[in-house]
């Protein structure tokens, strides 16, 4: 891995980036694992393929002279690379000559007869005239003048290789061994308990024992056995002990520390912490899982916005909004979040149902929350306990309303409002903004027990941030959208908003109809029919130009600009991967411009692809992953993904199918996205679908189907990057039909969430871009599905700290910051 890693010094991705001053260093890590020829090529490489002539030589900016001191290095043959210490690191020269002056009067004079960019290896070394086979020497030994006379050549030698040849690691403050945990966190019901277990590597050639001592927090009422023990560790090798964590029966609900202390030979101790979560299973307080309120005075244990920032605890207080304090909002009475500051006391909506002890009657479901990097939406589920559900969709304002540059959206009431909130990067670090938790509500079936709400699965921009959930049996305030007939239509067709308070007329009310970003019916925007409106029901036709599969939302805005909820509906799918393309991704060597594969100007090359080791011409048979999968016909140039917002996909798969393969890739590093599988019965399963960065090479779950040296770029120059089309396999029930696939709107990446596009395609259709199609396999067989889909799914992230920024983040700047899982193909 490390000579994969530094096989393309400025590759980006998984591979090392030299140019950034944080990775200097990096290329000389061979010679401590024993193989100085491959710390002498790559800096080689560095030497002469990353610094180039021209005032776009060096592909990062100087960091203040960092990165050309690393050249001067690097034409010397030697680098410090422990900072602090006076070690030398070896490579070799990249000039026949060098003379170092030392300032005092001292000179080191270094020779390399033939030096050059094709004789680089090391065949002998003599430090002051004597053979010298180490990889380092200390400055101590040079500065008083010295010699280094090197002997290059074309090939690898093994000069160095010795392990007694290796750089020194320094020791100090090492523990003979290193403490962990099998958990970081574990959620307990109260009355249950989890097993975990306290583990210790050694860091010595020696067997030894380590004592450990395990306690929970004091008033938790959670509990450890054994509460200590002693692991029998191996030389070189590790071992745990197990422990059970136990909650009482009467354990407050809450987050708490589990601490365990580990005693080394030596008298040597290690602290390792586990966060325990008394938590009933299907509570919100299971679901939270961000911390987004800190104390005045330690901001830094919150990160409500990815960026540093939080609401105050003080502030929140003094508005009466305590841990566990209940509050009126609208008469829907809240509890706050119990939580402390600095342990998580919101929800990031992920798509988690929550149970609720909703009263006969209801008919108001509420929501205390905000949005970070927004306004955001997406689509809660309310579930029925005669298995029935409806859909709306749930909007939130974002927390500061982008540092006060918008108005709340989406109908949203102000709940809280603060003068200011937390910053960790501020000075001081109370910002003076004002920062907002907002409440939303959608209309309850008074006639049904509600059970459980799902959160939305993704957002269409930013995260979705839930505090607290309520419910009353008082209805919305008018106009209220109880359900859209018929729940399902295609472009063209008419359906009814049904409902209340609509007025009888129509007068200046209208309709606010969006589907995938594109929206109809107020003012300025394209213009709706509307067909027929009545206090309780407004019937319009859908316009022609609607996205297939998608999720599409209808709110009814009153002659007096009252505005209801918005109940969401879907928009018919289809089999035609082309009804759902809307970018391009694929581009011919000589336009290379005319595609836009990771949203800064990269793309794959149509020529590469369809070149003889690869193979991936249109239309062509490519077999992957034990699966066939048709790769798509469709022209270079052309739309072949889409950006995933909760569209449904059909499919079509063979009954018996075992199997749903795709072909896909990501961009901007790695990223996964939660896929939902119907069948033809009416049931459902669920894939958590991994994609590797495009540049970065395979993972264990996947297998490289296409591997291309370079990538086009809108520039006309193509990149000397290596790039993948991934393969990756999911099992679908052999017993069932499948029927289509759900695709989410988001999924979350790292700390910020990420869109996901697909690029879906058929197998027999032959209109695909850049993706191939899918396969549905069979017990025993290998062929393609009769509408097989090819996809592409990636991502597009918030950037970090958008939310102080004023006003929404440019469409082209969010597309810098993608994360993009590409489903090129599939087959099942």
């Amino acid at each position: 891995m490390l000579e994969q890693y530094l096989s393309k010094p400025n590759g980006f991705g998984m591979y090392a980036q030299i140019t950034n001053e944080f990775d200097q260093g990096e290329q000389f890590a061979p010679d401590y694992a024993g193989d100085p020829a491959d710390t002498q090529k790559v800096v080689d490489d560095i030497r002469n393929n990353t610094y180039q002539p021209g005032p776009d030589g060096l592909a990062n900016n100087d960091d203040l002279g960092a990165e050309s001191s690393q050249f001067i290095w690097e034409m010397l043959g030697m680098y410090p690379e422990n900072s602090g210490r006076g070690t030398l690191v070896f490579a070799s020269p990249g000039v026949p000559g060098e003379t170092i002056h030392t300032g005092d009067g001292h000179a080191i004079n270094v020779t390399a007869p033939g030096a050059s960019a094709s004789t680089y290896y090391v065949r002998s070394l003599k430090l002051n005239g004597r053979p010298y086979s180490k990889l380092w020497v200390d400055y101590s030994t040079l500065a008083s003048g010295a010699s280094l006379d090197w002997t290059l050549a074309t090939t690898p030698s093994s000069w160095g290789s010795a392990a007694a040849d290796a750089p020194p690691s320094y020791t100090d403050g090492l523990r003979p061994a290193v403490g962990f945990l099998s958990d970081q966190n574990v959620t307990i019901a109260p009355g249950s308990s989890a097993a975990v277990q306290v583990g210790a590597q050694n860091a010595t050639a020696s067997s030894q024992a380590v004592h450990v001592d395990v306690s929970g927090s004091a008033g938790s009422r959670v509990s450890v056995s054994p509460s200590s023990g002693a692991i029998s560790v191996p030389a070189n090798g590790r071992g745990t002990l197990p422990v059970t964590v136990s909650a009482s029966a009467s354990a407050p609900l809450g987050f708490s520390w589990v601490t365990g202390t580990l005693t080394m030979p030596g008298g040597a101790t290690q602290t390792v912490k586990l966060s325990v979560l008394v938590a009933y299973p299907g509570s919100l307080l299971a679901a939270f899982n961000n911390a987004g309120i800190s104390s005045d005075g330690n901001v830094g244990q919150a990160n409500f916005d990815g960026g540093g920032a939080s609401y105050s605890a003080q502030a929140l207080a003094a508005q009466g909004w305590t841990p566990g304090a209940s509050n009126m909002v609208d008469g829907v009475k809240f509890t706050w979040p119990q939580s402390t500051p600095g342990w998580p006391d919101n929800a990031i909506a992920q798509g988690q149902t929550i149970t609720l002890n909703a009263p006969s009657g209801t008919q108001t479901l509420a929501f205390l929350g905000s949005a970070t990097n927004g306004p955001s939406e997406g689509v809660v589920t309310e579930h029925y306990s005669d298995g029935s559900s409806a859909q709306y969709w749930l909007g939130l304002s974002d927390w500061t309303l982008n540092a006060g540059a918008s108005q709340p959206s989406y109908g949203n009431q102000t709940a809280i409002k603060l003068n200011y909130r937390n910053c960790s990067y501020c000075s001081p670090q109370q910002q003076s903004v004002a920062t907002y938790v907002f409440y939303a509500a959608v209309p309850v079936d008074a006639g049904k027990t509600l059970t459980s709400v799902t959160l939305p699965g993704g957002a269409t921009m930013g995260e979705l941030h839930i505090f607290s959930i309520g419910t009353s049996t008082a209805s919305l305030s008018p106009p209220v959208a109880t359900s859209v007939t018929p729940g399902v239509a295609s472009g063209g067709q008419q359906i009814t908003v049904n409902g209340s308070g609509f007025g009888a007329t129509q007068g200046s009310g209208y309709v606010e109809f969006t589907d995938n970003g594109m929206t109809w019916g107020p003012p300025g925007q394209s213009a709706l029919q509307i067909d027929s409106w009545s206090d309780t029901a407004v019937t319009f036709t859908v316009p022609s130009s609607v996205h297939p599969g998608s999720a599409a939302s209808v709110t009814v805005t009153t002659g007096s600009g009252s505005m209801s909820d918005s109940p969401a509906f879907g928009i018919t799918p289809t089999s035609n991967p082309s009804d759902y393309y809307d970018s391009t991704g694929t581009s011919p060597d000589n336009n290379q411009s005319c595609a836009d594969y990771d949203g800064v100007g990269f793309s794959y090359s149509a020529d590469a692809l369809a070149g003889p080791s690869v193979g991936f011409t249109p239309g062509a048979t490519v077999h992957a992953d034990g699966l066939t999968f048709t790769w798509t016909s469709g022209k270079p140039c052309s739309p072949d993904n889409i950006l995933a917002a909760g569209q449904t996909m059909l499919v079509g798969g063979p009954p018996g199918a075992n199997t749903l393969g795709l072909l896909e890739s990501s961009t901007d590093g790695g990223t996964q996205g939660t896929i939902t599988i119907n069948y033809t019965d009416g049931s459902s399963s669920t894939a958590t679908i991994s994609s590797s960065d495009w540049a970065q090479g395979p993972s264990s779950s996947e297998t490289a189907a296409a591997t291309l040296p370079y990538r086009n770029s809108v520039s006309g120059s193509s990149q000397q990057l290596t790039v993948y089309v991934y393969a990756t396999t999911e099992p679908v029930d052999p017993n069932k039909t499948v029927k289509s696939i759900y695709v989410p709107r988001r999924q979350q990446h790292d700390q910020r969430g990420s869109d996901l596009h697909a690029h879906l395609g058929g197998q027999p259709r032959d209109d695909l871009g850049r993706v191939t199609g899918a396969m549905i396999q069979g017990p025993g067989t290998s062929r393609p599905s009769n509408s097989a889909w090819c996809g592409v799914v990636h991502g597009e992230g918030p950037l970090t700290g958008a939310a102080t920024m004023v006003g929404r983040i440019s469409e082209a700047r969010w597309r810098r910051k993608c994360s993009r899982i590409s489903t090129l193909t599939s087959a099942t």
